[in-house]
């Protein structure tokens, strides 16, 4: 190690400092051994280090880092074995509070993620989706099935996804587009077959006076 480096410079703030998190970073990572290195080996690692105190400051920090996150470790793997534990005596329930049936590792998440590799989804709606397999409609709802759709997509490639939704919304705009004209195609032609009937109306309704004169007239010439 290099006396010279690091020896007329104490930081302000450790905690704050680029050192420690480069440290933390490295020993969370493995790229520093918890116990073995010697805090000499490590200084010289990188030159961020050497900004440094070697005496004052690395070899402390690093001390109490290397304890912190062992400790961290221990917690972690005690909370892990704590749920594993719970959830062998408590497994979860096959049907959720409300009613459906538990999403992961349910037979609609396997063809879900099955319809995702294949691209299934790419040119069709969510609605479409569902109607399409009743994994899908028979256990769970449109809106459910619609936002798994979108997390599993989300979870693969996110400029994909973008670009699938893009799609997607062109995809919802066609189908508004063609329901408003399929609405305006039938309100016309029930206006058609109103007028078509007003127009039958008034032609029964002329017929009919026109009869009701014909039995009139008669009448009026024989008196």
């Amino acid at each position: 190690m290099s006396e010279a480096n690091g020896e007329d410079v104490v930081l302000d703030d450790w905690a704050k400092s680029k050192t420690k998190a480069i440290l933390e970073s490295m020993i969370i990572k493995g790229e520093i051994p918890e116990e073995d290195w010697p805090p000499a080996s490590v200084y010289e690692l990188k030159d961020e280090f050497k900004k440094t105190h070697y005496k004052r400051q690395f070899v402390s920090g690093l001390r109490r880092l290397r304890k912190e996150i062992k400790m961290r470790k221990v917690r972690v793997n005690f909370d892990r074995q704590a749920i594993d534990h719970d959830r062998r005596l408590y497994p979860a329930a096959a049907i959720t509070q409300q009613g459906f049936p538990r999403w992961p590792g349910s037979e609609a998440q396997r063809l879900m993620k099955q319809d995702v590799d294949n691209e299934v989804y790419w040119n069709i709606t969510p609605k479409q989706l569902y109607d399409s397999r009743p994994e899908y409609y028979r256990d769970f709802e449109l809106t459910q099935i619609r936002e798994h759709l979108y997390q599993e997509v989300r979870s693969r490639k996110t400029s994909s996804y973008w670009k699938w939704r893009k799609e997607q919304q062109r995809l919802a705009g066609e189908e508004a587009a063609t329901k408003k004209k399929e609405a305006a195609a039938k309100k016309k032609e029930a206006a058609a077959k109103k007028k078509e009937s007003e127009a039958k109306k008034k032609e029964a309704a002329a017929k009919k006076r026109e009869a009701a004169a014909m039995v009139v007239a008669p009448s009026l010439s024989s008196l």
